[in-house]
């Protein structure tokens, strides 16, 4: 059983570096390397550092500009094994990480995190925060760390592409599955180290991204979210 782990990074080559490192401590990994136009030395160290090194890589160059929702879909359609990881290059994990996904999400048949939230119904959709507890039932995961089986995602689909940058394309894509009638989970024993905002570090453009991606999503989901009447559980 193998695990498609979809990186994508945009400079920052030593972090890269080091999510990657820790993703080759877990058995069973094939890693999809979605480079977002990076600076020439950035490429030249993972040309050095993975490319030249590793054999278990397909590589990815983007050579302009895309949205994070883009740039994962990429992944999702180069993907082609048992189980897709979605990881961010600041998240750093463990030798046991992927082996503990894998055991949840067979055990509960939907997709996995450590961290997501439960979206409230009205405006501004505000988030209850779930991180690293007991099986419960959420909204959506963070795509930070994203796991579930591929067929789980051949179903759901690809991600929206039209989320600026990447806020709340998460969301759209765990309400999604939601809507199909696959549930997401965010649960605990998971370890894991998150540096947080380090994938996107433009403020300006984070701004903009925070304004138009919610004008966005309260026009598709607002009818959703007032109408369905959820119960959440424990798993």
């Amino acid at each position: 059983m193998i695990t498609d782990v979809i990186i994508p990074f945009y400079n920052k080559p030593e972090m890269t570096l080091k999510c990657i490192e820790c993703v080759q401590l877990n058995k069973n990994v094939n890693i999809i390397l979605i480079n977002h136009n990076s600076n020439e030395q950035t490429n030249e160290v993972i040309k050095k550092e993975v490319l030249e090194k590793y054999n278990n890589i397909e590589y990815i160059f983007l050579n302009k500009k895309y949205n994070f929702s883009e740039e994962i879909n990429f992944g999702l359609l180069k993907a082609s094994h048992d189980y897709i990881l979605i990881l961010c290059n600041d998240v750093f994990i463990e030798n046991d990480t992927i082996e503990k996904l894998i055991k949840w999400t067979e055990k509960l048949n939907g997709f996995i995190g450590g961290c997501g939230a439960r979206v409230n119904k009205n405006p501004p959709y505000s988030h209850e925060l779930v991180i690293n507890v007991p099986p419960f039932d959420v909204d959506y995961i963070g795509m930070s760390l994203m796991f579930g089986k591929i067929e789980l995602f051949n179903i759901v689909g690809l991600m929206d592409p039209n989320y600026y940058i990447g806020y709340y394309d998460d969301c759209d894509f765990g309400l999604t599955a939601q809507k199909l009638g696959i549930k997401s989970y965010v649960v605990d024993n998971l370890k894991y180290h998150h540096i947080g905002g380090a994938t996107m570090n433009d403020e300006e453009d984070l701004d903009k991204a925070r304004y138009v991606n919610l004008q966005y999503f309260e026009k598709k989901w607002r009818q959703y979210l007032l109408n369905r009447n959820k119960t959440w559980e424990v798993a």
